[in-house]
C-alpha cells in the first residue's frame, strides 16, 4: 500500500511529505522540476521516494509509471499541485494541472487498483465557493484563473470518484491563502498591500495548520475510513 502525493516537491506537498514521514507513513511524491530539491527531500525522508511528473507534458499520467519498481497499490492520493499563478499564466495549462490531469490520474488508479483508495484535493475557498462576488481589492484578477480551474478540478474529481467502485471517498481540503506557500510568495512579490489586506481580514491560514489537517485526512484514509466530502481549514484569530 502506497501513499501518493502529487506536487510534493515544494510548498504544501513538501510539508506534507515531511510530516507524514515523521508519523511513519511511507509513499511516493511527484515533482515537476528541481530534481535537486526533490532528491534532498527524499534523502531526509527515508520512507519516501521521488518521481518526476510534469502534468503539462503528461496530462494522462499512468499510475504504473509513477510506481514503477515500487510494487503495491495506491491507498491514498493527495493532489497538491496547482497552476495559474505564474508570471504569464496559461489557461490551457492551468486547466490541465488543476483539473483534467488529476482527474485522468485518479481514473487510472480506479481502473487498476484492486483495493479501495481515498482521494484528497487541495483547493481554495474562492474555488470551492464557486467564485463568490467580492470587492476588487479582495479578489485579484491574477487569482481568478486558478480558482476557476480548481473549481473545475473539484467537480471532475468528484464525478470520477462517485463513478468508481474502488474509490472509497473524495474530499476537498479548502483553505484561504496559505502562509507560507508558493501562492503567498507570488502574491507578496506582485502586490504586498493585497497580502496585508488578506491577513488583516483573516483570509489566510498557516502552513502548519493545513499540513496537520492533511496528515489527519491521510491517516483516516490509511485506516480505511471514508473521508468527509469537505474539510475546511480556518484561520485561528
Amino acid at each position: 500500500m502506497t501513499v501518493l502525493i502529487v506536487g510534493g516537491g515544494r510548498g504544501i506537498g513538501a510539508s506534507l511529505v515531511s510530516a507524514l514521514d515523521r508519523r511513519g507513513v511511507e509513499g511516493v511524491f511527484t515533482y515537476r522540476s528541481s530534481r535537486a530539491r526533490a532528491t534532498r527531500l527524499a534523502a531526509r525522508c527515508s520512507g519516501w521516494q521521488a518521481r518526476q511528473l510534469d502534468l503539462l507534458d503528461e496530462p494522462e499520467p499512468r499510475p504504473a509509471g509513477i510506481l514503477a519498481a515500487l510494487g503495491g497499490e495506491i491507498s491514498t492520493v493527495l493532489l497538491c499541485a496547482a497552476a495559474g499563478l505564474e508570471s504569464e499564466p496559461d489557461a490551457t495549462g492551468a486547466r490541465t494541472v488543476n483539473a483534467t490531469a488529476p482527474a485522468n490520474l485518479v481514473r487510472g488508479i480506479a481502473d487498476t487498483n484492486r483495493v479501495p483508495f481515498g482521494v484528497v484535493y487541495v483547493t481554495s475557498t474562492d474555488a470551492h465557493n464557486h467564485l463568490p462576488d467580492r470587492p476588487d481589492d479582495e479578489e485579484p484578477d491574477m487569482y481568478e484563473l486558478t480558482a476557476r480551474t480548481k473549481r473545475e478540478g473539484e467537480s471532475l474529481l468528484a464525478s470520477v470518484a462517485d463513478a468508481s467502485s474502488t474509490c472509497r471517498s473524495f474530499t476537498a481540503v479548502v483553505a484561504d491563502l496559505v502562509v507560507p506557500s508558493t501562492a503567498h510568495t507570488i502574491y507578496r512579490r506582485r502586490d504586498p498591500d493585497l497580502v496585508d489586506r488578506l491577513v488583516s481580514a483573516g483570509r489566510w491560514v498557516d502552513l502548519a495548520a493545513v499540513t496537520d489537517r492533511l496528515v489527519d485526512a491521510t491517516l483516516m484514509s490509511e485506516r480505511g475510513e471514508r473521508l468527509p466530502r469537505v474539510i475546511r481549514v480556518q484561520h485561528d484569530a
